[in-house]
Order: structure tokens, then C-alpha cells, then sequence
């Protein structure tokens, strides 16, 4: 069950067509019916480094790595669609999946954790339907550059919709664009300085410490990055001064950067934003006929397919992209009307939808766009300078209409993440 696809070969891999139809009998029941939660947690390091919001596309999802059919079945869903999103209260569907099938469910790394052996209830004196103590409130984070060209903060609980409001990440200035990412407790900025060099600062968003920016690479003359996580691993995108797309990647446990290196040769690109799924990292860019374009790259081997047309219609100013837990990638973008335009695509069978406008509001100048349970959030700077905010349900196509972020003004770009 590794979040690193691992082949599954143990009967985990079965649990969902188990109560599909499958005897009972295929799947051993085991003696151990519940665990501690520092069993869980051992668990969960070998299946996922500990990463318990971790969603690489594989099938399986969050710390324990269970299937989506498997946590339907056994009741998963009275806290979130799926595992990666309800952060800790998955242990409390995995105990049930535990006394329904066993410890070989987790294969080796029950076996290492001895799952088997423990029958210790993790959260003794709690209601198991409505538990206190592993919940963790999901939570959006916001960055912008604002007026003075520093980087601002702003976290959202976004079941409550409520904000902490806007805080500086650092003091540092001449910062010129921004992007970010979650991966473990740590949430990873990246910001353009004002030497045109990419820069690095990483917070703890538990404890609200950061380590301040430092170098990610030495080259001069980037004008926009975009930046995915994929198992242990940040990507980062760079659009560089000749209009051509390069790349780079860090093992965030190590610290580590390879070295820099071009995605494709094509040139004249203006704007990029990257997204990914499973083993695929995807690539969107706007080219120097307002058009864009598309490219995919196995970040097992390295391959990338080359730039293709996202649709033939032109006129588009900014980008951003998103999948969504449903198998779906989800295309933002800002017209020459300066509205904001959706295009999804199955990324399995290569089919788009069509740009289609999601709202008559005009004036936007730059977008940013995360994902959060069955919901996109939409992040978009109004002519005002000020950041606005619109949601969708995916699985409806409705959305809200544009609210401010509050009431502060001079933003000159932004970027989203969510956080657990």
C-alpha cells in the first residue's frame, strides 16, 4: 500500500472488490480489531512517510493508503470524500477495516508495525462517530505579493470560511511572483526576487515558524514559476528569460536540487502553471499567440510529450491548473475579456470540455486555483488590486459568486495551497 506505487500485491489491493462480491473468505479476518494510535502511526510511515493528506494519483489514498471504494464501504465518508482529506480521522475508519479484514489488509507494513499484535484502542473515552482528537481542520493557504513587494500570508478554515488574515511570511523585499505547495506540515513558497532568482522559504503551518528565504538556484532571469508535489518530491517550473520552460526537482526530506534543466525547446511562452497525476506531471503555458498549450512528463523516467494546443482559442493573459480527486484536470484561465474561463479534461482519455466563462465578473488580472474536498477554490486579484475568491462544486458545475478575501488592497500576485 506505499504512497510510492509500490505493486500491491497483498490483499489490501482486493478490500474494495471484497465487499463488491468477492467471499469473505478470500480476505483473512486476523485476531487484532483495533490498534494504538503510535501502531497507526508506524503504519503510516511506511505506507506514506507520514504524509497523511498524500493523494499521488495511485489509486489509494492519505497516511494509510486505503482504497476509495474500501473507505465508502466501511463508512469513511461521515468525515470526508476521501482518506487524504480527513487527515488523522482516517485511523478511526481503518480500525473497522482492521476488525473486518485483519492486519494483512496493510500487508508488510502492518506486518512491520505489528499491527496484528495490538489491540489497543486508539482513542479511549471517545465517541468513535464524532472524535476530538485527530481532527485537524482542512485548511486553505493564501500567498500574495503585495504593494511593498513582501509576501503575505493568509490561512483559511474553509468548512467555517473563516480567515486568519493577511501576516507577513518574511520581511524580506523585491519579490515580483509567487508560488506554493504543502508537503508533510511544511508549506513551501517560492518567490521571483528581485534579481529575477527563485527563492525558497519553508513554514510549519502547525507552529507558524519559518526559515526565512534562501537560493533555490543561482540562474538569472526567470519571469514565472509554478511548482507540484509528487510523493517525496517538489517539482519546480521556471519560465526563463529566452521563453522556454525549464525544470528542477528536491527530495524535501534531504534538501537536495538537481540541476536545472530544460523541459522542451519551444520558446515564446508568457505565462506557465503546472499540475499532476499519478506519475504525470502536467504542464500548461500560454504561447506567444495567446493560445494554450500542453505537455505532459512521466517524472519516473524524465519523458516529456512535447507542447500541443489546448484548444484553438486565443486571446488568454493567465493561467492556472488543478486535478481533482474525481480523475480530472481543471484549467483556469483569463480571456482578453479579462473573465475567467474553465476547461476540464480527462487526463486519461486526453478530451477536454471546451473554455466555457464561470463568471461574468470582469477586471481580473491573475488567478490561482486549489482544490479542497468536493470544492475548487478560485483565487482571482480584481482591478482593485484587491483578492477575491469564488467556489465550485466539481461535481455539480455551480459556483459561488466572488467575495473579497478582505479588505486589504495592492496585491500583485498570488498563489494557493491546501493544507490539512
Amino acid at each position: 500500500m506505499s504512497a510510492t506505487a509500490r505493486p500491491r500485491t497483498k490483499l489490501a489491493a482486493l478490500a474494495g472488490l471484497t465487499l463488491a462480491g468477492l467471499a469473505l473468505s478470500l480476505v483473512p479476518a486476523g485476531t487484532a480489531s483495533a490498534a494504538s494510535v503510535a501502531t497507526w502511526d508506524k503504519v503510516a510511515h511506511c505506507e506514506s512517510t507520514d504524509n497523511w493528506s498524500i493523494n499521488t494519483g495511485n489509486g489509494y489514498y492519505g497516511g494509510l493508503q486505503i482504497l476509495k471504494s474500501t473507505w465508502d464501504a466501511y463508512g469513511g465518508t461521515q468525515y470526508a470524500a476521501y482518506p487524504h482529506q480527513a487527515t488523522k480521522q482516517q485511523i478511526l475508519t481503518a480500525e473497522k477495516i482492521l476488525a473486518g479484514q485483519g492486519a494483512g489488509a496493510w500487508g508488510s507494513c502492518g506486518a512491520a508495525a505489528g499491527l496484528a499484535a495490538d489491540d489497543a484502542d486508539p482513542y479511549p473515552g471517545t465517541d468513535p462517530e464524532t472524535p476530538a482528537t485527530p481532527a485537524v481542520s482542512p485548511t486553505v493557504h493564501l500567498y500574495g505579493i503585495g504593494s511593498d513587494s513582501r509576501v503575505y500570508g493568509n490561512n483559511a478554515n474553509y468548512s467555517a470560511g473563516t480567515w486568519d488574515g493577511y501576516q507577513t511570511v518574511d520581511g524580506t523585499q523585491g519579490f515580483k511572483q509567487t508560488t506554493s505547495i504543502q508537503v508533510g506540515d511544511e508549506v513551501h513558497v517560492y518567490a521571483i526576487g528581485a534579481d529575477d532568482r527563485i527563492y525558497e522559504d519553508r513554514g510549519n503551518y502547525k507552529t507558524g515558524t519559518w526559515t526565512g528565504f534562501q537560493l533555490v538556484d543561482n540562474t538569472q532571469g526567470f519571469q514565472q514559476i509554478s511548482v507540484v508535489a509528487t510523493g517525496n518530491t517538489v517539482r519546480l517550473f521556471a519560465l526563463g528569460a529566452d521563453g522556454r520552460v525549464y525544470g528542477k526537482s528536491a527530495d524535501y526530506a534531504q534538501g537536495s536540487w538537481t540541476t536545472l534543466q530544460l523541459v522542451d525547446g519551444t520558446a515564446g511562452f508568457k505565462k506557465i502553471t503546472a499540475t499532476a497525476t499519478g506519475t504525470t506531471v502536467h504542464l500548461y503555458a500560454i504561447g506567444s499567440d495567446d493560445r494554450i498549450y500542453n505537455a505532459n512528463g512521466n517524472y519516473s523516467t524524465g519523458s516529456w510529450s512535447g507542447f500541443s494546443l489546448v484548444g484553438n482559442t486565443p486571446g488568454f493573459k493567465q493561467v492556472a491548473a488543478t486535478t481533482t480527486s474525481e480523475g480530472t484536470v481543471r484549467l483556469y484561465a483569463i480571456g482578453s475579456d479579462d473573465r475567467i474561463y474553465n476547461n476540464n479534461g480527462d487526463y486519461s482519455a486526453g478530451t477536454w470540455s471546451g473554455y466555457n466563462v464561470i463568471s461574468g465578473t470582469a477586471g481580473f488580472k491573475q488567478l490561482a486555483v486549489t482544490p479542497a474536498g468536493t470544492t475548487v477554490h478560485l483565487y482571482a486579484i480584481g482591478s482593485d488590486d484587491r483578492v477575491y475568491n469564488a467556489n465550485g462544486n466539481y461535481s455539480t458545475g455551480s459556483w459561488s459568486p466572488f467575495a473579497l478575501v478582505g479588505d486589504t488592497a495592492g496585491f500583485k500576485h498570488i498563489s494557493a495551497t491546501p493544507g490539512a
